[in-house]
């Protein structure tokens, strides 16, 4: 997935060319790719005034983890534990949170600190929610919610055409 940032002059993307799958940007005018982020990454989104870059990474552990920095220059990043890889990252339309979907529901982590409130209250189920996206006044929040379902089927007497 390639995410322009706010002001349309760069493309942020995922690249394995620095051997680890991490975060790039290219200026949408033409330009050398540059790395913006020298650890696994996955998921980059750009804040709403495109100052900051969000994208989930793991710690030292290997538990996932939200990364916090400037676009401009991602050498120091604030990391915040989550319990789970999400399936989806975005800020909130004020910039102020990062909302991410873990299994069946929407949870908001505020960027000044305190524990992630639930945004979406859906049972905890089969069905998860995918992605996420809020509207350009950032007034509403469109989702989509999916359930896996599996089965066996036995197929008896096939002949196969030679």
């Amino acid at each position: 997935r390639v995410t322009v940032t706010p002001d349309g002059k760069q493309a942020l993307y995922l690249s394995l060319e620095s051997g680890v799958q991490s975060v790039w940007s290219v200026p949408l005018a033409g330009g050398t790719p540059v790395q913006i982020a020298n650890v696994y990454a996955f998921q980059p989104v750009p804040s709403p005034d495109g100052r900051m870059l969000a994208f989930v990474s793991l710690d030292s552990d290997r538990r996932p983890v939200i990364a916090v920095c400037e676009v401009s220059d991602c050498s120091s990043r604030r990391t915040i534990p989550l319990p789970r890889r999400p399936a989806a990252l975005q800020w909130t339309p004020d910039g102020r949170g990062l909302a991410y979907a873990t299994l069946s529901n929407i949870w908001v982590q505020p960027l000044v600190g305190g524990p992630p409130y639930q945004l979406t209250r859906f049972p905890e189920d089969d069905h998860r929610i995918q992605d996420f996206e809020w509207s350009a006044d950032g007034r509403r929040l469109a989702f989509s919610r999916s359930r896996t379902t599996w089965g066996i089927v036995l197929f008896r007497g096939l002949e196969i055409a030679r």
